[in-house]
């Protein structure tokens, strides 16, 4: 019998078309050229989230070492003889956070702006920023200094380039900051007390303990005369190592007798009582100082060389805390009453006076500008000052104190000054005058919103270009510089410590070969031929032409309050 299926070797073959074949390469084609163009936007993506968390950590360290650098460091110049003569005591104690950061130790140094006008941004943000006088930053190509002179040249260690790509900015408008302290004198001064009547010698102007007797005389206080028997009688008593009682006792009651004078109320010891009023009532300094020296002559004979009685401690104890008692008084009540040191063991948050440069016109509302003030004896200029209070007492600075008061003429050299810098001190406060526009705006009101503003980060290969290590430093404001108002050079060992930002990495001269810190040379000075930028020790030359402009891409943005006074008691 014949089968009639049919063998399998006769069935006929199925596979896919030419039709289907090209269709699936389409789609595996689409699949892989779609993965493909997903790996720039992920690379993309993932650059951007580590310059977003670079710019983090840099905005951190912007802000954490404004707020905790100690408003002294560097030991600069705080007082001059002249408002003027004291350059840099803005850069050095402004709150403001651009000025204050635009420094090689805080690690953020200017772009040049050569090239920071070559940098495009979402809405020209950058170029409005400059425009505006601001600058553009970039991290330095060494670790922040941590204390002391410390050379960022003698590191070895490097940060990575790709922090260098970020750039930021501080956008919004900066306040007018208030005055770290009187440009010619760095009040508050402080003292241990109760202090003896040290008075100033011919050429003592080591110490801001000595400056009783200047404040007695330069500021008219009553009973001169009674307050001199107490400094001949402090001198009797502090020539030799171990006076005698009876000239400790002579100190004592010529202390009283001052107090007396001055209308203070002792007990039938000749403790002073407790300041009059409540506890807001303030009293005037040449009585604090009184009662400083009865305490101190009482509590001088409390020392075991006198074999004291219960009745000397009791009595040295009352007049200390009575002492006490009236320079707290004093301390808190006014800081513009400049007559006496404050208490070194009693510091609080109102020991410093609210000042502000007068940069407004105080003569009619109509006016914009104060007019600058001129001194006519030196031609020296600068804005007068204002304080929130008129400031009583004002005396001398430390630096520029008496010189000649006494008999003799002062030591070679010497330029006889009998009123110090007083008349200087008196001729640089604003007008207050009543009827006229108060400008002292420290203490108006204002909104949030006027204090924020934003810190701005980009990211650029900016070190690119040919010209970025050989393009010159940006410009600096002058009160970097160690020049006073009129001219005259005023260098100290503390001014160069704000100089150029760049100052550890320009280079030395048109060759580039070396890199020098030069404070005489005002062609290194200023940075004009360029900078060691990324920090390896020599020249780099980029291959992107200066003609050619750079597109800045927007990493991250951070709010933060711009203070106009120092607002921490730790600072």
């Amino acid at each position: 019998m014949t089968s009639t299926t049919p063998s399998l070797h006769h069935l006929p073959r199925r596979g896919f078309t030419l039709f289907e074949v090209g269709i699936s390469l389409v789609i595996v084609s689409v699949g892989v050229l779609s993965v493909m163009m997903l790996m720039p936007v992920g690379i993309k993506a993932q650059q951007l989230a580590r310059f977003q968390l670079l710019a983090s950590a840099k905005a951190i360290e912007i802000m954490s070492v404004n707020a905790n650098q100690w408003r002294k460091w560097d030991e600069q110049r705080m007082e001059g003889l002249t408002l003027g003569l004291c350059s840099i005591n803005q850069v050095a104690q402004t709150p403001l956070v651009e000025q204050k950061a635009c420094n090689w130790r805080h690690g953020n140094l200017p772009v040049p702006m050569e090239i920071a006008r070559r940098l495009d941004s979402d809405g020209d943000e950058i170029q409005k920023i400059l425009s505006e006088g601001g600058y553009l930053f970039y991290s330095s190509p060494r670790p922040i200094a941590s204390s002391g002179e410390a050379n960022p040249l003698l590191e070895d260690r490097e940060i990575p380039n790709e922090t260098q790509r970020l750039v930021y900015a501080f956008v919004g408008n900066a306040q007018q900051p208030a005055l770290a302290n009187h440009p010619c004198k760095a009040w508050p001064y402080y003292d241990w007390y109760p202090t003896p009547p040290r008075a100033r010698t011919l050429l003592d102007t080591s110490s801001p303990n000595s400056r009783h007797e200047d404040s007695w005389r330069l500021n008219a206080w009553p009973n001169l005369s009674e307050f001199l028997t107490v400094v001949t009688a402090w001198k009797t008593v502090s020539a030799v190592a171990v006076p005698a009682k009876a000239d400790v006792v002579a100190y004592r009651d010529k202390a009283k007798e001052l107090a007396v004078a001055l209308g203070m109320s002792v007990d039938a010891d000749g403790v002073p009582n407790l300041p009059p009023g409540s506890a807001y009532d303030p009293v005037d300094a040449y009585r604090v100082l009184a009662a400083g020296y009865i305490a101190q002559s009482m509590v001088w004979l409390t020392s075991s060389t006198f074999v004291p009685t219960s009745s000397d401690t009791s009595m040295a104890q009352r007049a200390h805390e009575s002492s006490l008692t009236w320079l707290r008084r004093h301390a808190t009540t006014d800081p513009y009453d400049w007559g006496i040191d404050r208490a070194l063991n009693f510091q609080n948050g109102w020991d410093h006076p609210l000042l502000q440069y007068e940069m407004f016109a105080s003569a009619t509302p109509a006016s914009l500008l104060a007019t600058l003030f001129t001194v006519p004896t030196n031609g020296d200029v600068s804005w007068r000052v204002l304080s929130a209070r008129p400031v009583i007492n004002a005396g001398t600075s430390n630096s520029y104190g008496i010189t000649s008061l006494m008999a003799g003429a002062p030591a070679p050299g010497v330029v006889p000054r009998p009123n110090g810098n007083k008349n200087e001190i008196q001729d640089s406060w604003g007008n207050q005058s009543p009827g006229l526009v108060d400008t002292f705006n420290l203490t108006k009101p204002f909104q949030p919103a006027e204090r924020c503003r934003q810190l701005v980060f980009w990211a650029v290969d900016w070190k690119s270009y040919a010209d970025a290590e050989t393009a010159p430093s940006a410009p600096q404001d002058a009160s970097r510089f160690p020049y006073d108002s009129d001219g005259g050079t005023n260098y100290n060992g503390g001014a160069h410590k704000f100089h150029n930002p760049e100052r550890f990495f320009t280079f030395g001269d048109a060759s580039h070969s070396t890199i020098v810190e030069s404070a005489s040379n005002k062609s290194v000075y200023l940075g004009l031929y360029g900078a060691d930028r990324n920090g390896n020790k020599r020249l780099d030359v980029g291959p992107v032409p200066s003609s050619v402009r750079m597109r800045a891409v927007s990493v991250a943005r951070f709010n933060f309050y711009n203070p106009r006074v120092w607002a921490g008691l730790r600072n």
